[in-house]
């Protein structure tokens, strides 16, 4: 149970625009898990295609030049829909990071990671989507508050949030109705906490956000917490787990740094029943509050900017390229004077 003046704290902080002081980071950047120039890890992953459902999808997983390359498939057929691979590992605890890095050069397409904090073969998912650039290779931060719980592709809405200490399975899957050949390679997977100010920023609101809504705090005290604290891109999508809203965020996902600059946070908004947030998953009455809030009809497919100030800066009926949102915030006056503001201190 939350301690209230833990909360009052927080909120108290994030209402007067600033997060906590951050404390003093001993923890490494970088932590090393996965380097596929050893052969040993290569050979390790396991394709698991629809196949399993009577789908066509295939797929294979072979050596590159120091990495490990995925090359098939994917077929929308005998309704298939998704090519996948799974590696069984039991990942030491990373309570103290932030997310996961992978170095990746892929086809233009967008990727699922996957992972599981059990055993199982069947249980749940946490997934997030990124974003390749065709035959370039980059460097993708996949944060674990944006990852979101599935089972057989639907979302878990009761789900409790992810245990970044019991790691078991990790997977990278091709779907959201991509059909066609795809290739991705992946030379490692590493644990990353970023030590600078702006990411360390980015936890203190993420917790405090994040024990607001495990507290039960209602839409008001959620949204007042956030106001000239933070943006918001908010991908309302008609229904959970939507393969436009999931590409969008593939798109957003593999700029997070910038995102982070920008003091710019993705919140999920799935049909009027369910949404994600700092890690958490949000109630009927959050969605349907936010939704009317910010004047997004349940029935439409929109991605809304909301500025600091809690008013929407502009819409979009399509997925929106992040340097478009970037263009779009880098001219707001307030966006300037925290950069000059940055420059100074």
């Amino acid at each position: 149970m939350i301690h209230v003046s833990v909360l009052v704290l927080a909120l108290a902080a994030m209402l007067a625009g600033s997060a906590p002081e951050p404390q003093p980071d001993t923890e490494p950047a970088v932590m090393t898990l996965f380097d596929f120039s050893h052969t040993d890890q290569v050979a390790a992953w396991r394709p698991i295609h629809d196949g399993v459902m009577g789908g066509l999808s295939s797929g294979g997983v072979s050596e590159g030049d120091g990495s490990a390359r995925f090359t098939g498939v994917l077929s929308l057929e005998n309704n298939g829909g998704f090519a996948s691979f799974r590696l069984g590992a039991r990942l030491p605890d990373l309570t103290e990071h932030d997310g996961l890095r992978l170095r990746v050069r892929g086809d233009g397409q967008v990727y699922k990671l996957s992972l599981r904090t059990d055993g199982a073969w069947d249980g749940v998912s946490w997934q997030v989507n990124f974003a390749t650039t065709t035959d370039t290779w980059t460097t993708v931060d996949v944060p674990f508050e944006d990852l979101v719980p599935t089972w057989r592709g639907r979302l878990v809405d009761k789900a409790q949030a992810f245990d970044a200490a019991r790691i078991r399975q990790l997977g990278l899957m091709i779907a959201e109705k991509q059909d066609g050949p795809y290739a991705l390679e992946v030379s490692s997977i590493d644990a990353s906490r970023r030590a600078d100010p702006i990411r360390a920023g980015v936890r203190s609101r993420s917790a405090a956000l994040a024990a607001a809504i495990d507290a039960g705090a209602d839409v008001g005290r959620v949204t007042a917490a956030l106001r000239w604290s933070e943006r918001l891109l908010v991908v309302a999508a008609p229904a959970d787990l939507d393969a436009r809203a999931s590409i969008q965020v593939g798109h957003l996902i593999a700029r997070s740094g910038d995102l982070a600059d920008r003091e710019l946070r993705i919140v999920n908004l799935m049909g009027d029943a369910a949404g994600r947030i700092a890690g958490r998953t949000l109630s009927r009455e959050h969605v349907r509050s936010l939704r009317a809030a910010w004047e997004l009809p349940a029935d439409e497919w929109i991605v809304a900017l909301v500025g600091k100030d809690g008013g929407v800066k502009q819409r979009w009926s399509a997925i929106v390229e992040p340097d478009e949102v970037f263009a779009l915030i880098d001219v707001m006056p307030m966006r300037q004077r925290e950069v000059a503001e940055r420059g100074t201190s």
